[in-house]
């Protein structure tokens, strides 16, 4: 399986995850679900912890203990087949809280953007190296709306690509609200062992549509292989 990277912990208490996939055969079994529901477990809660506890704050100064109560994440576009109604039993769910405005950078293509920043590095603009953490949020946008207003356009007309990312909220904590709000100091967690997630998601969703759909046994690894080096699979996988 292949998630992608997942986007840096802004804060000690609240993660943050981009989209999750599979490659193939695992796509095909809904190994995306199994992905996400593992971000959520007890391992990573204290990686996690042991990770960041000590850490100075970039952004306060602080230095604060690592505690893990809530992770946000969006779909990739539109709605999310693989976030939705996805939740462990006795464990973290996925809750949908709303959907984006379609903002961001996406259908600016990689050429695109390195013409822009170019641009800007003739002018000694400050965003041009500007993409260390804690220098300010989302530096490819900043960028980008930067060198866009620069020669005469509006940027956020131009960075709005109308199309919504649903956002989804898992608490892994009971009182997840009372602990970002300063109230509480304990944090009464409510996570599950890897081993007890993969059991469910393998009873729950892979086992049975390997029993559904049986394509995904003419994978091999030579398809596969070639798959990842020519831009993915085709359209009728």
């Amino acid at each position: 399986m292949d998630p992608r990277r997942p986007s840096r912990t802004s804060c000690a208490h609240h993660g943050c995850l981009c989209g999750w996939s599979s490659t193939p055969p695992y796509a095909q079994l809904i190994g995306g679900k199994l992905i996400a529901a593992l971000m959520t477990s007890a391992e990573v809660v204290e990686a996690h912890e042991k990770k960041y506890s000590g850490r100075e704050s970039l952004i306060t100064g602080k230095v604060k203990r690592a505690r893990l109560v809530l992770i946000t994440t969006t779909s990739a576009l539109g709605r999310s087949s693989l976030y939705n109604r996805l939740a462990i039993l006795g464990g973290p769910r996925f809750t949908r809280i709303g959907t984006t405005k379609g903002f961001g950078h996406f259908h600016f293509s990689g050429p695109t953007f390195d013409l822009l920043r170019s641009y800007l590095t003739q002018g000694g603009h400050p965003y041009v190296s500007g993409h260390r953490f804690g220098m300010g949020p989302n530096w490819r946008l900043r960028v980008t709306r930067a060198a866009l207003e620069d020669v005469g356009y509006e940027g956020d007309i131009l960075l709005k690509h109308g199309v919504p990312r649903e956002v989804y909220a898992v608490p892994l904590a009971e009182n997840w609200r009372q602990v970002l709000l300063g109230e509480h100091q304990r944090v009464r967690t409510r996570v599950l062992p890897t081993k007890e997630i993969a059991d469910y998601c393998l009873k729950r969703w892979i086992i049975p549509r390997s029993h559904r759909d049986r394509d995904f046994k003419r994978v091999s690894r030579g398809p596969i292989h070639h798959w990842l080096l020519n831009g993915g699979p085709p359209a009728s996988w």
